[in-house]
């Protein structure tokens, strides 16, 4: 899970949907340590990792996937809204008929009202959001880092490229 603004629901709805097969690791890139995520690591599911500085998403996603002690590892940014409940049940089940699923994105019904998140929001919304079985007619059309599972073992052998040091195209690339 990348984690760069407080989302303890998302950890929440994690937390309950993981059972005791597995754990959540939180890295946080910002200049103080989220009091929150300090808390929810308490328990021995969750894990907190607190950067002041790192050079990019692809590091960071390179940084997670070695701190993870399961073979399947699940992607989800810190703004993935869930489905539901069973969403990382399905993910688990589907991890022993593929190596790769890509995801999909849903954003929040409503307009925020932070003047700033609207046109990211717009775009997504019109652009973004597809279902399933529209994202099946075209598999290989895209991918996106957003929200997606692997093997611990074929990540390893692709790995996120570094040299990406700018948001943008470093999911592209490793797509």
């Amino acid at each position: 899970i990348i984690f760069n603004f407080q989302n303890p629901k998302l950890i929440k709805i994690a937390f309950k949907n993981l059972g005791h097969d597995g754990e959540i690791i939180v890295s946080d890139v910002s200049p103080v340590p989220d009091a929150g995520m300090q808390a929810l690591s308490q328990s021995d599911i969750v894990r907190y990792y607190h950067h002041e500085t790192i050079k990019s998403r692809s590091q960071n996603r390179n940084f997670l996937a070695d701190q993870a002690r399961f073979e399947q590892l699940i992607f989800l940014d810190c703004d993935a809204i869930l489905p539901d409940h069973n969403f990382l049940k399905r993910y688990h089940e589907a991890f022993d008929v593929v190596s790769v699923i890509c995801g999909g994105t849903i954003y929040q019904a409503n307009r925020p009202e932070n003047r700033e998140q609207v046109l990211r929001w717009k775009y997504g919304v019109e652009r973004e959001v597809r279902s399933a079985p529209q994202r099946n007619q075209k598999p290989y059309q895209s991918f996106s880092s957003f929200n997606f599972t692997t093997s611990k073992s074929t990540f390893q052998k692709i790995r996120f490229d570094e040299r990406f040091l700018h948001y943008g195209h470093e999911d592209t690339f490793f797509g």
